[in-house]
């Protein structure tokens, strides 16, 4: 390879790492825009286009995301710049939806271009995984020999389908429902019967039971919030339904979102003949009854803005941008905390959680410090106990004198340390007992035995109440977890008495009735033996090796997941 060759190989390389460089440059602040988009997929907000009537073509230009794995400060927001490697013309008005695989993907539907001498393509891809753009191939952008063109509208995914209801082209609205179904690259239209009337800058959401709620919006004029339309994904039809309570004023360019609890939606903001006042702004539809109330709400409340975007992320809804407030008191950023029902709180703290497989590391953690301390105890408790049995001798009595060498046992039973004690009458001060004296000595161990039992029970409640339900409960915001936790300690608990009095009668049958059948058929006069320890390898290996203790966890871990 000649030297020049090298040189430019060398080149090359320094440009590609100053654009992936340039491409992940952060920043504090930027550009205000509306009718933009934003994207929630794998802890960051995606943020794409948009318009600034100072500067159109600069704003519809950006493309920036916000990580959320941290927690931030809406007064000081950290964005990371794609813009470097941005394919899409300068626009807005377009929408957006999380697809792919894995939801990996952004895929942005139709658009303004924002510079008369570039035109869009009407679908684009964006993998989060490469930072790359492509185009997906679809063999035509027609409908009924109607080429599709889509702006100023919402789009909602499900199953790997795009649904794309109303919206204008060129100073026109339609009450069309376009399909895209993303996976096969093809185009359909859905039933319109009893579909809204035409309409753009509406409102709509996904809702658990695969319908798609629309309302608002506008069609000449701003259209009223009291009737609200709900097409069925799976049925292909339309159905309307009249709300009551505590109606919204007319509006349209507002946003709208799924309430943590799946029988809710929220609105913020909108339009109506003027600027919605800041009491007028935030709303609540309970979809058991389809009642609008006003939420009971707590912290700074800010002016209502048109043209912005929602997202739930955590327990949070997160509106980005608009239009319509001042950026010099409002941050482009806020934030409606909407984990309590009851009270909705407006903050500038978003403060992350940590996630179930987080919990699920400290309940294990946990558990383990439990056994550790559990076989820990045992241990020191068997060595003292050991250690007061080594000065005790046992006399033979004529019963247990017999014929068989007790000393061609197997020197190595790690169970069973044995002792030959010589028939010297000579006892140099050591303890001396006889049968009835060793009984009286079980005795005493299975005391020591209840007691040791009952405190280690007690250092295990504490453990599991002090340790592993305060760490649980800092993520409690789910019941299911506190269920699941309690279940998990009283089994822990119920294990460890069940397996602290299988020990105990072990321990009890080793060093009684086992060594009485040893003396019975003891060696001789001169002889005999006596077992003084159980090796701590057997009692690990005795309460490791249980199945139920291979099995227990396990329940829980399924449960917690």
């Amino acid at each position: 390879m000649s030297k020049d060759s090298s040189i430019l190989i060398i080149i090359w390389l320094l440009i590609q790492l100053l654009i992936d460089v340039n491409c992940q440059a952060k920043f504090k602040s930027t550009t205000p825009r509306y009718l933009h988009t934003a994207t929630f997929i794998n802890k960051k907000l995606y943020i794409l286009g948009g318009r600034n009537d100072e500067m159109a073509s600069i704003a519809g230009k950006k493309f920036f995301y916000l990580d959320v794995t941290a927690s931030f400060d809406t007064n000081e927001v950290l964005w990371n710049d794609l813009t470097g490697n941005n394919n899409v013309p300068s626009h807005d008005s377009a929408t957006s939806v999380t697809g792919g695989i894995n939801n990996n993907s952004l895929i942005l539907l139709g658009g303004i271009p924002q510079n008369d001498k570039e035109s869009m393509d009407l679908v684009y891809k964006f993998e989060t995984k490469t930072n790359s753009w492509t185009l997906p191939r679809i063999s035509e952008n027609k409908v009924d020999n109607i080429i599709i063109s889509i702006s100023s509208l919402t789009g909602i995914i499900n199953n790997g389908q795009i649904y794309l209801f109303g919206g204008k082209v060129n100073n026109e609205d339609f009450n069309d429902l376009l399909v895209l179904d993303i996976i096969n690259l093809s185009w359909g239209k859905a039933s319109i019967v009893n579909a809204p009337t035409p309409r753009f800058y509406y409102g709509a959401t996904l809702l658990p039971d695969q319908c798609i709620i629309y309302l608002g919006g506008y069609h000449d004029g701003p259209l009223p919030l009291n009737e609200i339309y709900i097409y069925d994904t799976i049925n292909n039809f339309w159905a309307t339904t009249i709300t009551r309570g505590a109606n919204p004023s007319d509006r349209y360019g507002f946003s709208v979102v799924l309430g943590l609890d799946g029988r809710r939606i929220i609105i913020f903001g909108g339009y109506h003949l003027k600027s919605l006042d800041p009491q007028d702004s935030l709303y609540v539809l309970d979809l058991t009854n389809f009642r609008w109330y006003t939420p009971k709400i707590s912290g700074k409340v800010p002016s209502s803005r048109i043209f912005h975007q929602a997202n739930v992320i955590e327990h949070y809804m997160v509106i980005s941008f608009g239009m319509d407030y001042n950026p010099n008191i409002d941050n482009d950023i806020l934030l409606l905390d909407i984990g309590d029902e009851q009270e909705y709180i407006w903050t500038s703290s978003f403060e992350v959680n940590p996630t179930v497989p987080v919990t699920i590391g400290i309940i294990i953690g946990s558990v383990a410090g439990c056994v550790l301390l559990l076989l820990g105890g045992l241990f020191i408790y068997k060595r003292y106990t050991n250690k007061k049995e080594k000065n005790k001798v046992v006399l033979p009595t004529p019963e247990v004198v017999g014929n068989k060498d007790v000393n061609r046992r197997d020197i190595n039973d790690l169970r069973h340390e044995i002792l030959t004690v010589p028939t010297d009458n000579n006892d140099d001060g050591r303890e001396i007992t006889s049968n009835i004296d060793y009984q009286r000595s079980g005795s005493l161990r299975d005391v020591d035995l209840k007691n040791f039992k009952n405190e280690m029970l007690q250092i295990v409640r504490q453990e599991i109440q002090q340790n592993l339900k305060q760490d649980v409960a800092q993520n409690s915001e789910q019941a299911s977890n506190a269920n699941v936790l309690e279940n998990f300690k009283n089994e822990m608990i119920q294990v460890v008495k069940q397996e602290m009095e299988t020990l105990r009668q072990d321990a009890a049958h080793d060093s009684g009735q086992d060594l009485s059948d040893k003396l019975r058929r003891g060696n001789n006069a001169n002889e005999t033996t006596y077992i003084t320890s159980i090796d701590p390898l057997t009692l690990y290996s005795t309460f490791t090796k249980r199945p139920h203790l291979n099995s227990f966890v396990h329940p829980f871990l399924d449960s917690a997941l």
